[in-house]
């Protein structure tokens, strides 16, 4: 409309009216809502002489940008089951021209994730179509050993005979336990025998299967009133590397 100011050369502009459909100014630059579409646009001017000149033009209101979109932070949490843990959070959004324009997260808040990281995906659409997208992590931790729950006294060998016995695993330990992975009695592993007493506390009469599943015991020492008593140390490992270890006795008396 820049013009219609080209063609008042020799008076002063004294009045200005803007016609937009219904709405109309006076404002040399006024200020007035439209709604999307094309809308005509119409400007009459009147000079000091009253001179009035007129010019229109289309204008066109649309919305090419996406919402804005606020992701939320990556989320660390302990795993609760064996199916990993539920984890909640919250993505706003906001948009220019769409009061109502919602974020969207899949999967949703308060899904369980497995154990590892999960990248779930936030989107947010508006009335035009525009689209705004994030990403963020969610890490399911497991920090928790597992539970060996097993005999409380220790087994009670007499007489010593000298004898090797073996000894497994479900011979001491009554069960295992772990928040995030199912474990059993094949998990355990018997990883260390001490000796005290009897033979003077030597480890020739300690032999520990290559699975550590059972250890062979002698049943016997050779000098000495003290009982003999072996320890027994029997770990449980997590698929997430967690570990625990429990101690277990093995005592030969020579009198009874």
């Amino acid at each position: 409309l820049g013009d219609v100011y080209k063609r008042q050369p020799n008076g002063t502009l004294e009045s200005f009216k803007w016609e937009i459909g219904s709405e109309s100014s006076t404002d040399e630059q006024p200020r007035l809502p439209l709604s999307f579409g094309t809308h005509l646009v119409e400007l009459t001017v009147t000079d000091n002489d009253g001179m009035t000149d007129h010019d229109m033009t289309a204008v066109t209101i649309d919305d090419k940008q996406g919402p804005d979109l606020a992701c939320p932070e990556d989320v660390i949490i302990e795993c609760s089951g064996y199916d990993g843990a539920s984890a909640t959070f919250d993505a706003s959004a906001s948009d220019q021209c769409d009061d109502a324009v919602a974020a969207v997260c899949s999967p949703a808040s308060g899904t369980v994730f497995a154990l590892g990281t999960s990248s779930p995906h936030c989107f947010a659409s508006d009335d035009s179509g525009n689209r705004s997208g994030c990403s963020f992590d969610v890490r399911v931790v497991d920090n928790t050993a597992p539970i060996i729950t097993g005999i409380a006294e220790p087994i009670h060998r007499w007489p010593p005979d000298n004898k090797f016995e073996n000894f497994t695993v479900g011979d001491f330990v009554d069960g295992v336990a772990d928040i995030c992975a199912e474990l059993t009695l094949d998990d355990l592993r018997i990883t260390q025998v001490t000796v005290m007493g009897g033979d003077g506390g030597t480890t020739e009469g300690v032999v520990v299967a290559p699975d550590g599943q059972s250890v062979d015991l002698r049943i016997g020492y050779s000098a000495g009133q003290a009982p003999l008593t072996y320890t027994v140390e029997i770990t449980a490992q997590d698929p997430s590397g967690n570990s625990t270890a429990e101690f277990f006795e093995v005592m030969v008396s020579k009198i009874k």
